[in-house]
């Protein structure tokens, strides 16, 4: 990769299994990965694709002038020939100059979720989702399309979906925007429950309108057992 400096191939796309990612979300108080970049605690960052559901791709130049020696010799441990062509969205940002939105389940869940409590946030002066515990900082970097089929990571990534969409909901501030303070007997009192009694209250001006309450409050709960999928924020 070193050879890469002031060489005429510095461009030339290098391609890897995602399981490459697999050591930087196991240390999210080190390393975060993001839409398009790695990043390692202020000391170095690489530009890379990370929206492609086979591999992981990044310029040869880049490999060579943004990782230190010991992650370079990672990363070559995962290399793979050439397979296919880079994202979509990555060829938009980096060849067509235009603006796109990662198309990954996991990246776009990250992204329309923190849309959608600016959003929340605009109209009703509180955030839909509550920022984390110290303790729970690490959820958000380490959720993550599974990057094998592996049932352990499966098990853990759905726990971190529940944790963010259903744990995190801020529980202080539906209850204050509840109109009646006394539930009625029997009622669920869960987060997701007096979610559902705000979201009824309210009712919807437009009976179509697809409103976020209801598709958080449609999706299955991973804590009985159900998978919350991303497609609950598309």
């Amino acid at each position: 990769m070193d050879e890469s400096r002031g060489n005429e191939n510095a461009l030339t796309p290098i391609y890897f299994r995602r399981g490459v990612l697999s050591k930087y979300f196991a240390e999210p108080e080190r390393y975060e990965v993001g839409d398009g970049d790695l990043r390692c605690s202020g000391f170095w960052s690489l530009r890379m694709d990370n929206d492609h559901p086979q591999h992981v791709m990044a310029w040869l130049k880049d490999l060579a002038q943004s990782l230190p020696a010991a992650e370079r010799e990672h990363w070559r441990s995962y290399n793979i020939a050439p397979d296919g062509v880079p994202s979509r969205t990555f060829y938009t940002r980096n060849i067509r100059a235009w603006f796109a939105d990662p198309t990954m389940p996991d990246l776009r869940l990250k992204m329309l979720y923190e849309r959608t409590n600016d959003e929340w946030s605009k109209r009703f002066s509180w955030t839909l989702w509550q920022s984390p515990e110290p303790a729970d900082e690490y959820v958000m970097r380490q959720l993550h399309v599974c990057l094998d089929e592996n049932q352990s990571e499966f098990d853990q990534q759905n726990g971190s979906l529940a944790k963010m969409m259903v744990d995190f909901l801020n529980l202080t501030e539906i209850t204050n925007a509840l109109k009646t303070s006394d539930p009625p007997e029997g009622e669920d009192l869960s987060r997701r429950g007096r979610l559902h009694r705000m979201d009824a209250e309210r009712g919807a001006a437009n009976p179509g309108r697809r409103r976020i309450a209801a598709r958080i409050l449609n999706a299955p709960d991973p804590s009985v057992g159900g998978d919350i999928p991303s497609e609950v924020f598309v």
